[in-house]
């Protein structure tokens, strides 16, 4: 009897053995520090968001947080440092919707961000704002996407280039509405808003963040907003799916992400810390004076929007016959 009942009592434990390494590293979570992982170079809207929530989370899981900038690449060495890193919850990416631009545009990516990647939480979604010089002979959506298909080609938009989050929203508005504007390339949003307010191209999509003052200024004038509702940001300005174009929305999102087989304990407690510092009185403010819509979604959710976002940009890539090594 002594043989079997310790026989019995062993086998019960060792469908609790597979249990102890996911146990032992929740256990040890926070680390002394944690990383926030950033894509791109100091000093730009995911830096600075970052580095925000880097402030308020410290306190909030009582360890030393810091942010670290990887850029290059499209942000792709960022998310790669991440997709590589040991899976404690030690390393965390904040990244804006190009993780899933990149997931579309590029045909070799040294990690796959659904399967090297565990979501946390999206954190905020950005609009982007319709604008044109104000030479332009429109003052609504209609006007704009009549005077487009009555001149093909005519006008002109900026981007930062193939595949970036500006050329996606226009591309897309393109093909929703059935109108023909031609592309320009910038290196950057800070030669794009020059570029649209010296009239060099007559109209661009980009966050209120670099537009509202010139807006409010009368050097450019405000359409829409790319989302189904109205933005907090510019709440006089409507929607495109309000100005007829209902199956158009598009948005820049920020969120966070674990390497893959991070425990689910440890997802949980930064989702449970995020949405907590999303929610101080402080930090709405801040988010909403960058034009950025609260979220704090689960990493469920998180994980449907970036797939819903994959397969977006990928059917648009493809239609555009864009691909890049």
């Amino acid at each position: 009897m002594k043989k079997k009942f310790w026989f019995t009592l062993l086998a019960a434990n060792s469908l609790f053995l597979p249990l102890l390494p996911s146990t032992a590293q929740a256990q040890e979570f926070p680390p002394k520090q944690i990383s926030i992982v950033v894509g791109f170079p100091a000093g730009g809207g995911t830096d600075i968001f970052a580095r925000l929530f880097a402030q308020k989370l410290a306190p909030e899981l009582g360890t030393n947080v810091i942010v670290e900038n990887r850029p290059g690449a499209a942000s792709t060495i960022g998310a790669n440092t991440v997709a590589r890193a040991a899976p404690g919850g030690q390393t965390l990416l904040f990244t804006p919707s190009n993780l899933a631009m990149t997931k579309a545009i590029y045909s070799k990516l040294p990690y796959d961000p659904q399967q090297d990647l565990a979501p946390i939480t999206m954190t905020v979604r950005i609009p982007v704002v319709l604008v044109v010089h104000p030479s332009v002979p429109v003052r609504t959506v209609r006007e704009f996407l009549a005077l487009a298909k009555r001149m093909p080609g005519a006008l002109d938009y900026g981007s930062s280039g193939p595949g970036s989050p500006p050329y996606f929203a226009m591309e897309l508005l393109k093909y929703k509405a059935g109108i023909d504007i031609h592309h320009v390339p910038y290196k950057g949003a800070n030669q794009i808003v020059p570029g649209v307010l010296s009239g060099e191209i007559q109209t661009t999509l980009l966050i209120p963040p670099l537009l509202i003052s010139h807006i409010q200024a009368g050097k450019l004038r405000g359409l829409a907003v790319s989302t189904r509702g109205r933005s907090s940001a510019l709440p006089n300005l409507p929607s495109l799916h309000e100005a007829g174009v209902t199956d158009y929305e598009i948005t820049q999102w920020h969120g966070f992400f674990a390497p893959a087989k991070t425990p689910p304990a440890i997802i949980n407690r930064l989702n449970s810390a995020v949405v907590k510092v999303l929610a101080a009185p402080d930090v709405k403010q801040r988010l909403a004076n960058e034009g950025a819509d609260i979220v704090g979604s689960s990493p469920s959710e998180l994980a449907s929007h970036l797939a819903s976002e994959i397969r977006l940009y990928t059917e648009l890539a493809q239609r555009l016959k864009l691909k890049m090594e």
